[in-house]
């Protein structure tokens, strides 16, 4: 009944003096633990995210003097400031 979350006994939550109770718990309590852990992924996420954006503007430019200090001996530097 429960396979996705993974092998246990079923024994305590099917016999016992409160069978329909216990098995409502248990499947609210695991609701409430996948619901709890997909917001802590979220926000992690969204984190990682936010200062991802917030340094768009420095690694943008940091990446474009990378790039033309490999390309820096394509221009005559001399030439094109000579006047």
């Amino acid at each position: 009944m429960f396979g996705a979350l993974g092998q246990f006994s079923q024994s305590t939550y099917i016999a016992g003096y409160a069978k329909y109770s216990a098995s409502a718990m248990f499947i609210l309590g695991t609701f409430l633990v996948s619901v709890v852990f997909m917001n802590m992924l979220i926000a992690i996420m969204s984190d990682t995210f936010a200062d991802v954006e917030s340094n768009q503007e420095i690694n943008t430019l940091r990446e474009q003097i990378s790039m033309i200090s490999d390309y820096e001996w394509l221009v005559d530097l001399q030439q094109s400031f000579k006047d």
